[in-house]
Formats: structure tokens, sequence, C-alpha cells
């Protein structure tokens, strides 16, 4: 889903490419060029400038040497970066040579960021949308320390390029977006719920449920609260709402989207196959009976036979229940009209055994 969303809207990572995938591959790169405790330092410096930068000096200085005509030149641009966001993390970091902790922090290594393994992907750009600043100034200072032509001083300077570009930023805010607001929740849950089985991973009887659960998701991602630093971006790059770039990078959101659903459906519709789809009947009673009506070509039980499982909207007539397993409240007349639009119910042949699964559960 990740990798077809952003193949279609923003491009692959190539070497000649100026995107946001070859933006987090540089980082990958610049780290890998470096002794692991050389790259630390240099992060930890970056650290020491980005908590004492102050953007009210800067275009006040007089330089006095072409050393300072050269930094000030960088604090320009540095000043630039830093407006692109509110959310950059700018607090000084712990001296890596003072702590082995080094989980969650700026001093983790970053895995290789590989669109087949998509959690790295999403990793690399929450690394580094919080420790932006950081990065940029590392790239810098590692274009200052080696000479033209090495391989550490290339890659720099092509990161350091990469993080000019705002269209960049934008773009690895998208990426960030769907990373925090659809990877991350339902792989937990497919790696980690283990309702009735007892061990996790194991969920074939609650994966309609889910499919069901992710395709809503993705209907509300344009307005989810992870998607707040992209509309944030578009507009600290200058563009208006309602103007050409602006709609251009809306629709980049739209794309990604729609590519992520048309994926979705692909790959996990067949759970809702005649051949998949009783496993569902072993999912919460409430959930477990709407798929057992479809299995019986029958219409959606009456709010009587749910009992006090589901509440019921005076004034819609539809049926809410609270599920613990996926820690949502479904919409039952919806999850209904799901599971009908995939299961072609008129043609649907189910094993006698699924059929009198079905009854028992109706009863």
């Amino acid at each position: 889903m990740l990798r077809n969303s952003v193949v279609f809207a923003l491009g692959d990572g190539g070497l000649d490419k100026v995107n946001a995938m070859q933006l987090i591959h540089s980082v990958w790169d610049l780290q890998e060029s470096l002794d692991l405790q050389e790259w630390r330092h240099i992060l930890w410096k970056a650290s020491q400038h980005v908590a004492a930068f102050d953007a009210t000096t800067v275009g006040t200085m007089v330089p006095q040497t072409k050393s300072d005509e050269c930094f000030l030149e960088f604090e320009a641009k540095f000043a630039a970066v830093v407006k692109c966001s509110s959310g950059f993390n700018t607090a000084e970091i712990v001296d890596p040579t003072t702590t082995t902790k080094c989980v969650a922090t700026i001093h983790a290594k970053m895995t290789a960021p590989i669109l087949t393994r998509w959690w790295t992907v999403g990793a690399a750009t929450s690394y580094m949308y919080e420790y932006y600043l950081q990065l940029f100034y590392a790239a810098q200072t590692v274009i200052n320390a080696y000479k033209s032509g090495a391989g550490p001083h290339t890659i720099a300077s092509c990161l350091f390029s990469h993080v000019l570009n705002q269209e960049n930023f934008i773009d690895l805010t998208l990426i960030r977006g769907y990373h925090k607001a659809m990877t991350t929740p339902h792989l937990d849950w497919f790696q980690s719920c283990q309702d009735l089985t007892g061990k996790m991973g194991f969920q074939s009887h609650n994966v309609v449920t889910r499919v069901y659960v992710m395709q809503q998701d993705i209907i509300g991602l344009p307005s989810h609260d992870e998607f707040k630093p992209y509309h944030e971006a578009i507009e600290q790059a200058g563009h208006v709402r309602g103007s050409t770039e602006y709609k251009r990078h809306i629709k980049k959101l739209t794309v990604f989207v729609e590519q992520s659903m048309e994926t979705c459906t692909k790959h996990f519709t067949r759970w809702l196959s005649p051949k998949l789809l009783p496993e569902a009947l072993m999912s919460e009673t409430p959930l477990a009976k709407v798929a057992a009506a479809v299995i019986l070509k029958k219409t959606l039980p009456s709010p009587e036979t749910f009992g006090d499982a589901v509440q019921v909207d005076q004034f819609s007539n539809k049926l809410y229940f609270k599920s613990d397993v996926h820690d949502k409240v479904i919409n039952l007349n919806r999850y209904d009209q799901f599971i009908r639009s995939v299961v072609d119910v008129d043609d649907a042949e189910h094993k006698q055994e699924a059929m009198d699964a079905a009854q028992l559960i109706i009863d």
C-alpha cells in the first residue's frame, strides 16, 4: 500500500531522482560513509547549533572574512529551512560519549529505507522530520570537513541540496503522515493482537473487520491529524490555499490515498471470498452475525437480535458496536454494506459447513 502510493504520487528514489525518497536515502548513505562515532559526534554538534540558533540575528552581522561570509550564507539558508515547519525537534541532545541509550534518539542508526520494506521508509521519514535541522547542519559540517570528490563530501552535498528543496520536505511529511496514521497502527494490530488464538499475529477470524477498518481509515486520511504537518509545509512554502501549487500538492495527497485504497482492495478482499469469509464467523458476536447473514443471503439482523451488545441510534436506526479487538466503534449497517459490496451475495456459494455454522450464530 505504501510503495504503490509513493511511486504513483511522488516517484521512486533512484540515484538520478530529486525527490523525497532520494532525500531519505542520502541520509542513510551519509551515515554509512562515516565512522559511527564520528557521525554521532557531528549530530551532537549539530544539535548544539540548532538549540542555540536565533533567527532574529540572521542578516544583522557584518562579515569580516571570507569564512564569515560562508557562515552567514549558510545561516540564511538554515533560517529558511527552519521556517518549513513548527514541528522540528530543537532540543540539544546528550553527548553520545556519555550515554549508551541511542534507541529513539538522533543517535539511533537509520535502517536502509527500502520501499519493499515499507516499515523502514516510514521510520526514516519520522526520523528525518524530527531531526531535519540537525541533519542539514550535519551535511554542511561534512562538506566542510572532507575534500571535494571524497565520498562523504559528495553524499553530503547531495543531502544538502535535497534538504533545501521544499518540495522534498512537503513530500516527506506526506509519507510520514501515512506512516503515522496507517502503517503504524494497523501493522501494530496485525503483529500484537492475540484474540481467541492466544498467539500474536494469528488473526484470520478478525481480518474481514480489519479490512473494513483500514478502508474507513484510508477514506479519512486527508483530514487526519497526522497530516497537519503536510498542510503546514505546503503553506510554509508560500502556496496559498486555492492556488495552483496548493491544489497540485493536494492532488498528490489524493493520488496517495487512491493508490492506497486500490492496493488494499486488491490484496485484502480475498478475505471476503466465499472460501475465507466463514473465518469471520469466529469474530466478535455482533460482527459474526453480520457475516452469518451475508453467508445465508439474509438481510442484516434486527436490532433486537443483537441485544445489549450494540447501541441503536434512535434517529437513524443505525447499529453501533464497540469492538474491543479493534478498539473501534463499528457501524454495523455500513459494515454489512461493505461486505455485500465485495461479495456477490446472489452468486456466492458457501460450503454446507459454513451455512450450518452461520445459522447457529444467527439463532
